[in-house]
């Protein structure tokens, strides 16, 4: 039985006692639901709008440590949760087995840009200029290549290992990028990406998507 800090909020999300790893990570993404003291993070306030829901699952998908539970039954939570790797979150696992896990690496948005390149060029105007606690480009970039009415970018933040994005645009301004692993970083990378695009002026309707969401037109609009 997992015990929850007793300063948690009562309400289906929690942190587990002794579990915090003092990352500071959910107090950033959700500061209006999370606080902490000197032992670790709690739950101070339950998410009662969407846009709290939102940031408490994006938390929980950027927690290290596996801290934030889910202890309720609402179900489209709990199938958030599994779909996004985070199903070892719900307490009742028994309420979850009707899901499975899903790679969401296909994402579509609607943005004024002349082409993919220049697209990509804004996409990462801003993360080109963030700096690592070194003082080093939190980021490295490979040069924009063109193929035909699509564009592709490499990007890396650690070591050698250069991630693909490819850029190509639909009907009605609407852009669709695919996200291509050199490893098993998918989830990191899709949170990254959703980051840099609810950051662009003007972006509007974003929807990740498996391939089959896209065809069907299915999907939802975070990645997690």
């Amino acid at each position: 039985m997992v015990e929850a800090y007793f300063k948690n909020a009562a309400g289906d999300f929690y942190v587990e006692a002794g579990c915090c790893l003092s990352c500071g990570v959910p107090l950033h993404v959700a500061p209006l639901n999370f606080d902490a003291d000197e032992e670790q993070c709690f739950i101070i306030k339950q998410p009662d709008s969407p846009d709290e829901l939102e940031q408490v699952l994006e938390a929980i998908n950027s927690q290290e440590a596996g801290c934030i539970r889910y202890r309720g039954e609402t179900r489209e939570i709990l199938r958030r949760l599994v779909e996004s790797g985070e199903g070892e979150s719900c307490d009742d696992r028994t309420l979850t087995r009707e899901f499975e896990e899903k790679f969401r690496n296909i994402v579509q948005v609607a943005f004024t840009s002349s082409s993919a390149a220049s697209f990509l060029t804004t996409l990462i105007a801003e993360p080109k200029t963030r700096l690592g606690y070194d003082q080093k480009p939190r980021y490295r970039f490979k040069p924009i290549k063109k193929a035909g009415a699509a564009a592709t970018i490499e990007l890396a933040w650690y070591e050698d290992k250069f991630h693909v994005v490819t850029v190509s645009e639909g009907q009605s301004g609407i852009w669709t990028l695919r996200l291509k692993l050199s490893d098993s970083a998918l989830r990191g990378l899709s949170r990254l990406i959703h980051e840099w695009l609810k950051a662009l002026p003007g972006a509007t309707g974003i929807r990740w998507t498996t391939e089959e969401e896209l065809r069907t037109g299915g999907g939802q609009p975070s990645p997690y």
